[in-house]
């Protein structure tokens, strides 16, 4: 009866806590796989090369990665493995999760062979699609620890593409990959399509009633909209090109009118000009006929006590200037008058008194350089300076051709659109098939330097997708100072104060407006590379403006780099070599610049330029008063330092400091400018305030970013290459502009200085009387 009672027993069921427990054991066996999953999906997707790593060696200050440490190792050793295809793990370790949640792991566990084809199609999935990662994506990897396929994909694509080509292993590998998917989720890629196909004929025809009942009614309202839309715009346009027709016709006209009674007062001015010459050569005449007439020795001596002409008025300027007399009449900028050296072929029968030549006529009888014929006489001659040689550089499409070959050796997939052969860097705008960012900038810009053998390779972004490419130029090209005074840009600028500074990146000619600018600082560690700087401005500014437009103020430095120049027409004092004569020199251009001030409030102008047009328009009233006054138009003045350290850095720098604050700020409309160099570029010769009121500074090479700081507010000229290669940056510009300064020898620079003193000699002001009687 135990016997029977024992066999009838039932099993025990589980009990409703039992099943709870199993169903929350599932739910943390998910939510863990889910975690771990999220985890190594962001630790890839946060990958950073800068992060330490399985596959390098080093120390990171900062981890960037979203899964720190741990997260960086784990998504290096996937990504150097795998590649790309190592985000196929996070994939399968949630599908993991879902199985044990579901209670499929039991069947699993019971028979174990069950996961042999879904395994192997795991395997065949990821193999395939780490060597098509490599075959065909190779250049997208270039921030993985290896390669878009990893080592996996190396092995496989390169293997296969050895083998069957690349077109062979594309079709066995993309064979290679369905397969993988169909064995690895069962999926049945013809039942798809079947799937696909009876859908889509199954909603055809309630798509095609759709279209045809809703949709083409409205689009024939809309394109009817159109018609009218794009029918009044034409009427619209062709009403507006009407009214504007007429308005150029009518602005025609009148700029017609005034130019034809501005040519009327052209050719007035002209004639008077031309009878007051006339005029001046009879008086000459009238002088000879009495000298020749005054036979008897008494008549001359009686015509001599008659004379009412100091002797020093016969004397050359040269001669006067070596011990100029103290009068009441202490001369002005305006009493300088221009002498041209005596003719050494002068007759025997000459001799007593050599004609006067039209450069004798004063500043006061002079006219703008556009109504005289001083300006050809005076300017020199192109010619004196060496031509440049015709350059052998290469084709565009050939440095296309380079640069891609280039960007292909490390494995870059890149377009060359536009090349700029400058004379010393060469620009590329290159389209990058891929993702571009910082961090990846950096690392191509290494890449590239490395393969080029260069130090270094700067690269910027500038659209989407892409990059402005800048390299040294393997020949680098001599930029000459005749080659930039024949350019157009020079040649065409009407300003008489255009400065050459050299050639841009794209090989054009860079120049500039003083006159806009209206100061110059320049700074850089090579007392070479500024004495050649300063050479190729003094010189531009000699070749487009004659002593009538333009005069100098020069305060050479202790080694004399601009000795040369003492002696040209365009000097108001001889070369200043110390500071007290220095501190003079600006004392009297404040002074100078106060008296243009009053003289311009008086006319009713705002500026030089306003100045000098009143004189000769014969419409305004300073016009009259020019003509009885006989007031001559004002130069501008240009006040260079050579080495400002060595009148910062002196007991009188505060007072020097001062003077030049003071003319940076207000001396623009008076039409005195500075140029200041030095190649000791530190705070205490660059000081704030000088930075402050020059805000147009050029930076030569220097050699520490702190220097380049200083001088610019930013890095970047402690990288230039040297000789000439400059960084100009200006108010109103946050980025600076790379310029390849010209080259001027001695020789030239010697030969032009001759050739203005052979046609002119200066007329120096005494600063110290004139300062006196001021």
């Amino acid at each position: 009866m135990s016997q029977a009672r024992r066999t009838r027993k039932a099993p025990i069921s589980n009990s409703p806590q039992q099943g709870r427990i199993k169903h929350g054991l599932r739910e943390i066996m998910l939510i863990s796989f889910c975690f771990i999953a999220l985890y190594l999906f962001f630790s890839l997707s946060t990958y950073s090369p800068l992060d330490p790593g399985w596959s390098h060696t080093g120390e990171a200050i900062e981890v960037h990665n979203k899964g720190g440490v741990v997260g960086a190792w784990l998504a290096d050793l996937l990504f150097y493995l795998f590649g790309y295809f190592a985000f196929l793990f996070p994939i399968i370790i949630g599908q993991m999760g879902l199985i044990i949640y579901r209670g499929r792991h039991l069947d699993i566990l019971a028979d174990p062979k069950t996961m042999i084809v879904p395994g192997i199609g795991f395997i065949l999935t990821l193999t395939a699609g780490c060597g098509l990662a490599i075959v065909h994506f190779s250049a997208e990897g270039m921030l993985l620890p290896s390669h878009a396929g990893g080592i996996l994909g190396i092995a496989i694509g390169k293997t296969l593409q050895a083998v069957f080509s690349q077109l062979g292993a594309t079709l066995l590998l993309i064979a290679l990959f369905f397969t993988g998917i169909t064995l690895l989720t069962g999926l049945s890629w013809l039942r798809l399509m079947d799937t696909l196909g009876f859908h889509t004929l199954q909603y055809m025809p309630i798509v095609e009633q759709y279209l045809v009942s809703h949709v083409f009614p409205q689009i024939a309202i809309y394109l009817k909209h159109l018609f009218l839309l794009i029918k009044k715009s034409i009427l619209f346009i062709i009403a507006s090109l009407l009214f504007l027709w007429a308005a150029i016709k009518s602005l025609m006209a009148l700029l017609w009118d005034k130019w034809q009674k501005w040519q009327a007062r052209r050719a007035e001015r002209e004639y008077y000009e031309e009878y007051e010459y006339y005029e001046e050569e009879e008086d000459t005449k009238t002088e000879d006929k009495e000298e020749n007439d005054a036979i008897n020795p008494e008549i001359a001596i009686d015509a001599i006590d008659k004379e009412k002409t100091p002797v020093i008025d016969k004397l050359t300027p040269k001669e006067t200037s070596v011990t100029p007399p103290i009068t009441n009449n202490i001369p002005t900028l305006t009493d300088i008058v221009y002498t041209a050296p005596p003719d050494v072929s002068i007759s025997p029968h000459q001799h007593s008194e050599p004609t006067r030549s039209r450069l004798e006529v004063p500043l006061e009888k002079e006219t703008l350089r556009t109504t005289t014929s001083y300006t050809p006489v005076v300017l020199p001659d192109l010619a004196l300076l060496n031509p440049a040689p015709a350059m052998d550089k290469s084709s565009e499409d050939s440095l296309k051709e380079w640069m891609v070959e280039t960007f292909q050796h490390i494995g870059v997939d890149a377009d060359v659109r536009i090349v700029y052969p400058g004379p010393v860097l060469l620009g590329f705008e290159v389209k990058m098939f891929s993702e571009v960012n910082a961090s990846r900038l950096e690392e191509l810009s290494q890449l590239l330097a490395q393969s080029l053998n260069i130090e270094k390779v700067r690269m910027v972004e500038t659209q989407t997708g892409v990059i402005g490419v800048e390299i040294p130029n393997p020949e680098r090209e001599t930029v000459y100072l005749s080659e930039l005074l024949n350019a157009t840009t020079y040649q065409d600028n009407t300003s008489p104060l255009s400065l050459v500074l050299g050639k841009d990146v794209r090989g054009h000619a860079f120049i500039i407006d003083l006159t806009r600018v209206p100061h110059l600082l320049m700074a850089g560690s090579s007392p070479t590379e500024k004495q050649t700087i300063l050479h190729t401005l003094l010189l531009s500014l000699l070749y487009k403006a004659t002593p009538k437009e333009l005069q100098f103020i020069v305060v050479d430095s202790s080694t004399k780099q601009l000795n040369s120049y003492d002696g040209i027409p365009h000097l108001l004092t001889p070369l200043i070599h110390n500071k007290e004569a220095a501190l003079q020199a600006l004392q009297w251009c404040e002074q100078e610049m106060e008296r243009r001030y009053r003289l311009m409030a008086d006319t009713g102008v705002r500026n030089i330029e306003g100045y000098n047009e009143s004189l000769l328009n014969p419409d305004s009233q300073a016009f009259l008063e020019n003509l009885a006054a006989s007031q001559a138009t004002l130069p501008y003045i240009i006040f260079v330092v050579a080495e400002l350290s060595e009148l910062i850095l002196t007991d009188m720098g505060t007072k020097i400091e001062e003077h030049l604050t003071r003319l940076a700020q207000k001396a623009r409309a008076a039409g005195i400018h500075l140029i200041l160099a030095t190649q000791y570029p530190s705070v205490s010769v660059i000081t704030g305030m000088v930075k402050s009121n020059l805000p147009t500074r050029i930076a030569l090479q220097v050699t520490n970013k702190s220097e380049s700081r200083n001088i610019l507010g930013q890095m970047g000229a402690e990288a230039l290459l040297g000789q000439g290669d400059m960084l100009y940056n200006t108010a109103g510009t946050g980025t600076p502009v790379r310029v390849h300064g010209g080259v001027v020898t001695a020789e030239e620079v010697h030969a032009v200085l001759t050739d203005l003193r052979s046609k002119a000699t200066p007329r120096y002001i005494d600063l110290e009387i004139t300062i006196n009687e001021k």
